[in-house]
C-alpha cells in the first residue's frame, strides 16, 4: 500500500510558516535597543539618540555603551544586575555600563576591559561624577545623551591610540626627573620583551577615604600597555607622610613573598635618603629583575623574510551597525523577501520532486 505524500502545496506552506517564523523572530530582535527602561520615564527621542549615537561607536570600536535606568533594590549594583543585563543587550559588545537605579537613587559606571584601558582614569573618574551629578532621578532626559556622547567620543579616541610603554608611569607629582622617567620606561620596556608582562609605577597625592593602594591599583588598570601588569611600584604623598610599597597585581604570585619582603625593605631604606626619583627607580629594576628570573621566557621566532616597516596604529575598518549586527535580517526588507522567495524555490523543487516520484509509483 502506497504511502500519500505531502504535494508542492504543503511543502510550500511549510516553509513558509517556517520563513514567517524567522522573519518575525529576526523583526523582534531589531525592536533591541542600547536602552533598558524598566520604568518607561526616557524619552523615545533620547532613545533613539542613544541608539544611533551607539551605532557610530559600534562602527568605530566594535563596542557599544548600554544605558540601565531600573527600579533598584536592596542589594542589588551595576556588577550583581547591570552586567547580566549588558549581557543580554549586547552579547558582550559593551565597552561601558551607565546604571541608573531611581530606586536607590544610586549611579554607576561600569567600563569593560577594553575601554577601561582607551579611557584615562581621571576622565573615569569625571564621568561618573558627571552621571552622578546631573541624572535627574524622575526624568533622565538630555542628560544621558550628553553623557553618552562624552564617554562614546572618549572611547573612540583611545581606541585609536596604540598601547605604548610610556604608559607604565603616571607621575602625578612630579616627583621624577626626565632622566629617571626614561630609565624606568626603559626597564619597562625590556621586561615587557622578556616576559610580556610590565611594571605599574603610579606616584599620586592620596585621598580622603580610599586606601592608597586600592587607588594605585585602579589607576593601573586603566593603562593601556602591551604587557600584562604584573606588579605595581606605588607612592603616595599624605598631608603629613609619605606612603609606598611594591605589590603584585592579583592573579600574579611570581616574586616569592620572602623576596618581595626584601625588594620592600630595601625601597624604604632608599626612602629614608630623601632621593624620592632614585629610590622609585631602584624599586623598578629590583622588581623587574625578580620577576625575569622566575618568569618563562618569551618565546624568539626566526624572522620570516625582510623585517617590516614601522607602520602607524591601523584605524579600525567600518563594520555594520550594531543594531544591524542584533537585527540580522529583521533590518533589510530586500533581504527578508529575498530570503522568502528563495525557501519558495526550494520548497517548489521539493514538491515537484515529490510529485515525479508519486507518478513514478503510481
Amino acid at each position: 500500500m502506497r504511502v500519500p505524500r505531502c504535494g508542492v502545496h504543503c511543502a510550500a506552506a511549510v516553509f513558509v510558516m517556517l520563513a514567517v517564523a524567522l522573519a518575525r523572530d529576526a523583526t523582534a530582535r531589531a525592536d533591541q535597543s542600547t536602552v533598558v527602561d524598566e520604568n518607561g520615564i526616557v524619552p523615545a527621542v533620547v532613545i533613539a539618540q542613544i541608539d544611533a549615537r551607539n551605532d557610530q561607536l559600534y562602527g568605530a570600536t566594535g563596542e557599544i555603551v548600554v544605558v540601565e535606568v531600573v527600579r533598584g533594590a536592596p542589594g542589588q549594583t551595576v556588577q550583581t544586575n547591570g552586567v547580566a543585563t549588558a549581557d543580554r543587550v549586547a552579547a558582550g559588545r559593551y565597552g561601558a555600563i551607565v546604571w541608573v537605579a531611581t530606586g536607590l537613587s544610586q549611579t554607576a559606571l561600569l567600563f569593560g576591559a577594553r575601554a577601561q584601558r582607551w579611557v584615562p582614569y581621571d576622565e573615569q573618574i569625571a564621568l561618573r561624577r558627571q552621571l552622578a551629578d546631573t541624572i535627574q532621578y524622575c526624568c533622565p532626559g538630555d542628560s544621558l545623551v550628553d553623557l553618552v556622547n562624552r564617554i562614546a567620543g572618549a572611547m573612540e579616541v583611545g581606541s585609536r591610540i596604540a598601547p605604548a610603554a610610556t604608559n607604565y608611569l603616571r607621575d602625578r607629582l612630579g616627583a621624577l626627573d626626565a632622566q629617571q622617567a626614561a630609565t624606568i620606561l626603559a626597564r619597562d620596556q625590556r621586561l615587557e620583551t622578556a616576559t610580556g608582562k610590565g611594571i605599574a609605577v603610579v606616584l599620586f597625592a592620596e585621598q580622603q577615604g580610599q586606601p592608597s593602594p586600592d587607588l594605585a591599583f585602579s589607576i593601573a588598570r586603566t593603562m593601556n600597555v602591551t604587557g600584562r601588569i604584573a606588579a605595581i611600584v606605588w607612592m603616595g604623598r599624605g598631608q603629613t607622610a609619605w606612603h609606598f610599597a611594591v605589590e603584585q597585581t592579583p592573579g600574579f604570585d611570581t616574586i616569592a613573598p620572602s623576596a618581595l619582603d626584601v625588594i620592600n625593605a630595601t625601597f624604604e631604606s632608599d626612602m629614608q635618603t630623601g632621593r624620592f626619583g632614585d629610590a622609585v627607580v631602584a624599586a623598578v629594576d629590583r622588581t623587574a629583575t625578580a620577576i625575569e628570573g622566575t618568569s618563562t621566557p618569551m618565546p624568539t621566532l626566526a624572522p620570516e623574510g625582510p623585517a617590516p616597516l614601522a607602520s602607524p596604529p591601523a584605524t579600525p575598518s567600518p563594520s555594520p551597525s550594531f543594531l544591524t549586527w542584533l537585527s540580522g535580517l529583521g533590518t533589510s526588507p530586500g533581504l527578508t523577501l529575498a530570503f522568502l522567495v528563495l525557501i519558495l524555490v526550494v520548497a517548489a523543487l521539493v514538491g515537484y520532486a515529490m510529485r515525479r516520484a508519486d507518478r513514478g509509483e503510481d
